[in-house]
């Protein structure tokens, strides 16, 4: 075989029995998938898969004709691509970046820009919330930043802040995947109202109230 991995991927309109498609195939050639990434985005589906062909009964050609062939039956459009030599990169250290905010243009460009000019290699990128409101997971790795996690942190934050949005830097690891409870404020953060003041107007009693709030807010009030 001249070539002991590829990089396989196929895209097209989504439904069910692509991966099986696509898979059983690689199977069938005794091809063996060591990594691989698939989902569905919008109707659309995208695989992503590292195939170890040392072992496979037919030539990487054959391979590459039959899943072309299949790709055209099923509605997958399938590339087949010698995987760039050298070893998985070791000693990463992964953080997990969430944003939210509401949705505008720019984002991703924003805080991606400052990733790159930060030497933070961004792992993936999916979206957890659609709509008037945007929000991120972005998985990095920070092993190569040029400057301190501090800094990185808090001009991260700068640059965020820039497109409206809040951002959450976690470290990637077990503890932090399993999310059985989030407890947050909702007043000026997911709605721009303070509900309270909203209540009092309806009640007739709104300027008092807002004054009061306003106050508090401003630490002119002494809570005892």
């Amino acid at each position: 075989m001249s070539e002991p991995f590829v990089v396989i991927t196929a895209t097209g309109k989504d439904k069910p029995g692509l991966t099986t498609e696509i898979t059983e195939s690689i199977a069938k050639a005794n091809g063996n998938i060591v990594d691989i990434e698939a989902f569905s985005m919008r109707g659309l589906f995208a695989i992503f898969m590292i195939v170890d062909c040392r072992d496979m009964s037919i030539s990487l050609e054959s391979l590459r004709s039959q899943l072309i062939e299949m790709g055209k039956k099923i509605g997958l459009d399938v590339n087949i691509e010698a995987l760039p030599s050298g070893r998985r990169k070791s000693g990463k250290k992964l953080v997990l970046l969430t944003t939210l905010g509401k949705d505008r243009p720019g984002i991703v460009a924003k805080i991606s820009r400052f990733l790159s000019e930060n030497n933070a290699n961004i792992e993936r990128i999916r979206m957890i919330a659609y709509g008037e409101l945007n929000a991120m997971e972005i998985l990095i790795d920070i092993n190569d930043i040029t400057i301190s996690i501090g800094d990185f942190k808090e001009a991260l934050n700068r640059e965020c802040k820039v497109v409206g949005q809040d951002v959450v830097f976690q470290k990637d690891t077990v503890f932090r995947k399993p999310k059985r409870l989030i407890v947050f404020d909702v007043d000026g953060t997911l709605i721009d109202a303070e509900m309270i003041d909203e209540l009092a107007k309806a009640a007739g009693v709104g300027g008092k109230v807002s004054e009061i709030t306003s106050r508090a807010m401003n630490g002119e009030i002494e809570f005892k």
